[in-house]
C-alpha cells in the first residue's frame, strides 16, 4: 500500500514537473513569436484545469519579476536597446496574462467569442 502511494506521488510530481516545463516553454514561445498559437495552447491548458491555471499564472508572475529585476539592473547602464527589448517583453507578458484570464473567465461563464 505504501509503495503504491509513493509511486502515485512520484508520478504526480513528475507530471507536475513536466507540466511546469511545458508551460514555461509555451509562455516563452508566446513571448518570442508573438503568435496566437502558443497563447491559444495556454488557454486550452487552463480551461478545465484549475491547477494548470495556477501554474501558468505563477510562471508568468515569476517571469515578470525576473524581467523587472533585469530592468532595475539595466536602469543604471546605457544599454537602451536591451532595456527597450525587456520593457516590450514585460508589457507583452502582461498582455498575455490578461488575455488568458479573460478567456478563462469567458469560458467559466459559458460565453462564446
Amino acid at each position: 500500500m505504501t509503495t503504491i502511494m509513493e509511486s502515485t506521488t512520484l508520478n504526480n510530481s513528475n507530471k507536475t514537473l513536466t507540466t511546469d516545463l511545458n508551460i514555461e516553454q509555451l509562455i516563452e514561445s508566446a513571448l518570442s513569436t508573438g503568435g496566437n498559437f502558443f497563447r491559444d495552447e495556454l488557454i486550452k491548458a487552463g480551461k478545465d484545469n484549475v491547477l494548470a491555471r495556477i501554474l501558468i499564472k505563477k510562471s508568468c508572475k515569476s517571469l515578470l519579476a525576473s524581467i523587472e529585476a533585469s530592468l532595475v539592473q539595466l536602469n543604471n547602464s546605457t544599454s537602451n536597446e536591451l532595456a527597450k527589448s525587456l520593457k516590450n517583453k514585460f508589457l507583452n507578458l502582461i498582455s498575455i496574462l490578461d488575455k488568458l484570464q479573460l478567456e478563462w473567465q469567458k469560458y467559466d461563464l459559458g460565453l462564446t467569442s
